[in-house]
């Protein structure tokens, strides 16, 4: 396991209770599909969109010709997919995690989020004013 050893420092899923726990990064896997149809582009669970055929009836916008970009495509978006040593998953856009440091106490993790989070909410305060 080495170093694929993460931390989870917080669980953003609604009565989340992975704080503090333990696992493995897995790897990045497909996880939602960013597309555009109908010239709007939206977002769904990757999972949903195979079931659907959606795949089959919309070009993947990975691997096409920049200068010929059809209106209507498709692509994957991946995401960090963490497995708890309890066995649960949990998906990198649904926490805030870390590479494990034993050395490292979460509080400290904890406070360096909390900046990250007042930085990007100053960032997109001002990405709205524009």
């Amino acid at each position: 396991m080495g170093n694929n050893r993460i931390r989870i420092i917080s669980d953003c899923r609604k009565d989340g209770k992975a704080k503090g726990m333990l696992g493995i990064y897995e790897g990045s896997f497909n996880r939602s599909v960013i597309y555009q149809v109908g010239g709007k582009l939206e977002e769904c669970m990757y999972d949903d969109w195979i079931k659907g055929g959606w795949d089959k009836k919309y070009p993947c916008l990975i691997g096409s010709d920049p200068e010929n970009e059809p209106e209507e495509f498709w692509f994957p978006n991946k995401n960090p997919r963490l497995i708890l040593d309890n066995g649960d998953i949990i998906w990198g856009d649904e926490c805030w995690w870390e590479p494990y440091q034993e050395s490292k106490d979460i509080k400290d993790s904890e406070e360096e989020v909390k900046i990250f989070q007042s930085f990007y909410k100053e960032i997109l305060k001002d990405s709205l004013k524009e």
